[in-house]
């Protein structure tokens, strides 16, 4: 019996796998990353630096985007 489905499934699945290793991978660097902006007071600057990083990705994308005709 196969343990894959489909061709896809693998790859999802080998993609699910790489994304598990580089998020653990990286736990110590955030760790030092974190003490060093927290030595230098920059924590707080960062962290709002990065959450207009995102909200100004998701703008953008939103309007990027045209509503069908549905949506409207």
């Amino acid at each position: 019996m196969p343990t894959f489905t489909f061709k896809r499934e693998r790859g999802l699945w080998f993609w699910a796998l790489a994304l598990v290793v580089a998020i653990y991978s990286t736990l110590t660097l955030a760790g030092t990353l974190a003490g060093f902006l927290r030595d230098r007071n920059l924590l707080d600057a960062s962290f709002g630096f990065g959450l207009l990083v995102v909200v100004t990705v998701i703008v953008g994308s939103g309007v990027r985007r045209q509503p069908g005709r549905r949506e409207y």
